[in-house]
């Protein structure tokens, strides 16, 4: 189901949402700017502008048919997609989208990546999927036993998740093992988490 009132950040070691953040620092002659990507989700795309808030572009991609979350890594941008159940990718310049990347991969609202690897959390099937960053291995239930995951962040040696419906962050390394559902106790119907420094 559409949950058109949500407002979740991301970023690519943060996690994503129906306006989420990703800063971008491309290192090329072409590309010396540094931008944030964001999600419209009621406009059917994905908006960038500079880190100065110039060049503004709110139909910068489009195509997806209600993008919840994104996420940068490498040279692409990531988006989930709550109505095709797709995850979606196109290089930092807006360049060969692929609707589809990713089929099929349920409720998904967040979206992580790392330098290997792309993470997601399908709140139907309580459970973080994971594949390669070319799409190959799909593990869909690489992680079980959430409680209604939407948010999703990587940092270090770990990926952090929102459990929405026991009000609880959770944890696991990279490799999916040492989960604790139960990270964090006592938040509010959690819908998004990030990761800077040394706190979550």
């Amino acid at each position: 189901m559409r949950s058109r009132g949500r407002m979740l950040l991301g970023a690519t070691l943060g996690v994503a949402g129906a306006l989420a953040l990703l800063i971008s620092a491309p290192a090329t002659a072409h590309t010396p700017a540094s931008y944030i990507y964001w999600v419209n989700n009621n406009g059917n795309s994905i908006g960038r502008a500079q880190t100065d808030g110039k060049h503004v572009k709110q139909n910068f991609i489009t195509g997806p048919s209600y993008p919840v979350g994104d996420a940068v890594g490498g040279k692409y941008v990531y988006w989930v997609d709550q109505d095709t159940g797709n995850i979606g990718r196109a290089t930092l310049k807006g360049k060969h989208v692929q609707l589809g990347f990713l089929s099929n991969v349920g409720a998904t609202h967040g979206v992580a990546v790392t330098s290997k690897y792309i993470y997601w959390a399908n709140d139907d099937a309580n459970t973080i999927g994971r594949a390669d960053l070319d799409g190959q291995h799909v593990k869909m239930s690489f992680i079980k036993g959430l409680n209604g995951p939407e948010g999703i962040a990587v940092s270090g040696k770990y990926i952090y998740w929102a459990n929405n419906v026991d009000d609880t962050i959770g944890r696991a390394k990279l490799d999916g093992k040492g989960v604790k559902q139960s990270f964090i106790e006592g938040a509010l119907s959690p819908y998004a988490v990030a990761v800077g420094g040394k706190y979550i």
